[in-house]
């Protein structure tokens, strides 16, 4: 079998050819983006996909958010939580049927990416919480980590064509994807992510890239995803047993937070741990 699976240049128009997010959720985040939006222009919008809209409900009345009170509308939703909420909530009921499909070829088990990605979303909240960043942090490090691993989707087919299996997890896992492809999953989803317009702070995120010139709440907001990615990797959340996880320690991240101390980061931990069940139990089955 040669090396490379396909170059750049092919796996770039590829990318066309992905699915694009529903027009409801294309118009709802343009109007998110957009200034002077009314809550009014959001109603009249996600009324046309009421599936959508029950879905977000059930996130926003999951213990991951934690209100006192049942939210039985959007328009509640929005004056409880906020718009830049609005975000998380849309992208999450719609990108599960995404993350759910067939991600054999990178060790997960079945809907294993999913629960992966809501255990990073949920982590990285957390620890922006225990950071004590505001909400428009806590949401969009949201968005980014459950997005994070969402280049798969573009690299996964040529791997299950070719009997690719990325069984170990880690730098290794990284420096196949540059040998067969030329790049890796996070650039990959920062392409997808283009595609779909989102934030250029979430998409710069995804690529996880170090040599991008940027204001110093960037770095936070990645070291705290990266640092998310990492406890769910540890606790082995979404990978089937036989596969080998290497974590880095992101001891940079950590510094770069104040968690270097041991017992900073132990504390940080059970509390990332505890987060991440909740948002499993609530969310694993979001696309049924």
């Amino acid at each position: 079998m040669p090396s490379k699976v396909l170059n750049y240049r092919e796996l770039l128009e590829t990318s066309k050819n992905l699915p694009s997010l529903p027009a409801v959720v294309n118009e709802a985040l343009r109007l998110l983006h957009q200034k002077g939006t009314e809550l009014s222009e959001f109603e009249r919008c996600l009324k046309h996909d009421p599936p959508l809209v029950a879905k977000m409900l059930r996130v926003v009345n999951s213990p991951v958010y934690g209100l006192a009170c049942r939210v039985t509308s959007i328009k509640e939703a929005i004056m409880v939580l906020g718009f830049r909420s609005l975000g998380s909530l849309i992208l999450a009921a719609s990108c599960a049927e995404y993350l759910e499909r067939d991600f054999a070829c990178y060790g997960y088990s079945e809907a294993g990416l999913w629960l992966h990605s809501i255990a990073t979303a949920a982590a990285a909240r957390k620890l922006a919480d225990i950071l004590g960043e505001d909400h428009d942090c806590k949401e969009l490090v949201f968005i980014a980590g459950l997005l994070r691993d969402i280049g798969k989707l573009l690299l996964a087919p040529f791997l299950q064509r070719r009997s690719v299996m990325l069984s170990e997890h880690g730098p290794k896992w990284t420096a196949r994807e540059q040998e067969l492809f030329g790049m890796d999953y996070h650039e990959a989803g920062s392409i997808l992510l283009d595609k779909w317009n989102l934030d250029g702070a979430i998409v710069n995120i995804v690529a996880d890239r170090d040599d991008y010139p940027c204001p110093d709440h960037y770095r936070v907001w990645q070291a705290i995803v990266r640092l998310a990615d990492l406890l769910a990797c540890e606790e082995r959340i979404g990978f089937r047993s036989d596969v080998k996880i290497e974590c880095d320690p992101r001891t940079e991240e950590r510094t770069l937070l104040g968690l270097s101390a041991d017992k900073d980061w132990e504390e940080v931990r059970t509390g990332v741990s505890e987060a991440m069940d909740v948002a499993l139990q609530s969310l694993r089955n979001l696309s049924a």
